[in-house]
C-alpha cells in the first residue's frame, strides 16, 4: 500500500465555521459517521461507522504509517479528526492535500467548484449541503421530530443511503482531480512548506520566547525611536520579500518559512514595548530568568524541539497534543538553562587554566 484517498463525514455539537477543526473534533459529542477511502486508486469503499461498521485493521495501520501517503481535499480536517478518533497525533508529513494542489494552479478552493472547472465525469453531488445539515449538525427540537436534537440514520433511511453515496462520490471526485492535475505536480519544497504551516500554530510560542525575553530584559534596555524605526524598516522589507516571492519561479528560492526573519523580531519588540508599560509585579523575576538564558532556549528550540518531536516518540499524550507541547516547552527552558550553566562553567575553567 503506497497511498490512500480519504474523505470523512462527521458530527459535532460545536460549530466548525466559528470554532475551527481542533475545538470541533475535541467535543465529547464529536463522531465520525462515514469513512470513505480508496487504496492505491482502487475501488472506493464506505465504512458506515454510525451503524456499527469498523474501519479495516490494515487501513487503520496505514493511517498511522508515515510511509503511506494520505490524500484528502482539505487534508487538515481529516488529519485532525482522525487524530481524535484514533487517540494519537497524526504527523502532517505523510499527508497531502488536493485542495492545496488545486490552489497552486489557481483553481477554486471547494471540491464542488474544482470539479465544475475541470469538468469531472464524477462531480460532487449537489444535494450534499442538505444532507450535511440533516446529519452532521444538531437539529432544533420540535413536536414533529419528537423533541430530538440530532438526526440519526433511522430517522430517514433513504437520506442516509444518499449520504453514503455522497461520501463515496467525494472520494471519486478527489481521485479524478489528482488524475487531471498529475501533469502539474507540486514541487516537494512546497509540500514541506505545507507541512510546516500545518504545525505552525504549535511552533510560534516557543519560537518567539527566546527573542522576546532576550530583548525585554537584556541589561534592562529601553526601546528608543531608533530601534522602532530600524525594525519597522525590517518589517517593510518582509513585505517586499513576500511580493518578490509571487514572481514566477522565485518561490523555489524564497521559502515562506523565511518570513520569520522579517516578522518575529518586530512582533517581539512590539510586545516588549507593551511589557515596559504594564505593571508586571511578580512576573518580572521569571521573565528576567528566561531572558538571561534566552539564547540557549532559542537555539534548542529552533534546532531540536521545533523539528524533532522527541517526547512524542516516547510517550503518547493524546490527540490534542497539548500535554506534549506543555512538556516540551518546559523541557526546552530547563535544558536551555542547563546548557547555559555548562557553557559558563567550561568557559570559567578555561580562563583559569589560561
Amino acid at each position: 500500500m503506497k497511498s490512500i484517498e480519504i474523505d470523512i463525514e462527521t458530527y459535532s455539537d460545536v460549530d466548525l465555521s466559528k470554532c475551527g477543526v481542533y475545538r470541533y473534533s475535541s467535543s465529547p459529542n464529536f463522531e465520525i459517521l462515514l469513512f470513505g477511502y480508496s487504496v492505491d486508486g482502487g475501488e472506493v469503499r464506505v465504512v458506515d461507522l454510525c451503524q456499527g461498521e469498523n474501519i479495516p485493521v490494515e487501513i487503520l495501520a496505514a493511517i498511522s504509517d508515515e510511509s503511506v501517503t494520505k490524500w484528502a481535499f482539505n487534508a487538515m480536517f481529516e488529519r485532525v479528526c482522525l487524530s481524535n478518533y484514533l487517540g494519537e497525533w497524526l504527523e502532517p508529513e505523510s499527508w497531502k492535500c488536493s485542495m492545496v494542489w488545486s490552489a497552486t494552479l489557481g483553481l477554486p478552493l471547494s471540491l464542488e467548484n474544482v470539479g465544475a472547472v475541470l469538468g469531472l465525469e464524477k462531480q460532487k453531488l449537489s444535494e450534499g449541503k442538505d444532507l450535511i445539515r440533516y446529519f452532521c449538525v444538531p437539529c432544533k427540537p420540535t413536536k414533529a421530530n419528537g423533541g430530538r436534537t440530532r438526526n440519526l440514520p433511522e430517522h430517514d433511511r433513504e437520506k442516509w443511503e444518499r449520504f453514503k453515496a455522497y461520501n463515496l462520490r467525494d472520494v471519486e471526485a478527489e481521485m479524478q482531480i489528482q488524475q487531471r492535475l498529475s501533469k502539474f505536480p507540486v514541487p516537494e519544497f512546497m509540500w514541506e512548506e505545507y507541512w510546516y504551516v500545518m504545525d505552525l500554530v504549535f511552533r510560534i510560542p516557543i519560537f518567539v520566547l527566546g527573542i522576546l525575553m532576550g530583548f525585554y530584559v537584556l541589561e534592562n534596555r529601553k526601546l528608543g525611536w531608533k530601534d522602532v524605526l530600524f525594525w519597522g524598516v525590517w518589517w517593510v522589507l518582509g513585505g517586499v520579500y513576500l511580493l518578490v516571492r509571487q514572481i514566477p519561479g522565485m518561490s523555489h528560492y524564497l521559502l515562506l518559512a523565511r518570513l520569520f526573519l522579517f516578522t518575529t523580531i518586530p512582533m517581539c519588540l512590539a510586545a516588549c514595548w507593551c511589557f515596559e508599560h504594564l505593571p508586571l509585579g511578580w512576573l518580572r523575576k521569571p521573565l528576567r530568568l528566561l531572558g538571561t538564558y534566552s539564547l540557549e532556549i532559542y537555539l534548542l528550540n529552533v534546532s531540536l524541539f521545533s523539528e524533532v518531536p522527541l517526547l512524542r516518540k516516547l510517550v503518547s499524550f493524546g490527540p490534542s497534543n497539548r500535554m506534549y507541547y506543555l512538556l516540551s516547552f518546559a523541557a526546552n527552558i530547563a535544558l536551555g538553562i542547563l546548557l547555559h550553566k555548562l557553557v559558563e562553567t567550561l568557559w570559567n575553567r578555561a580562563r583559569k587554566t589560561a
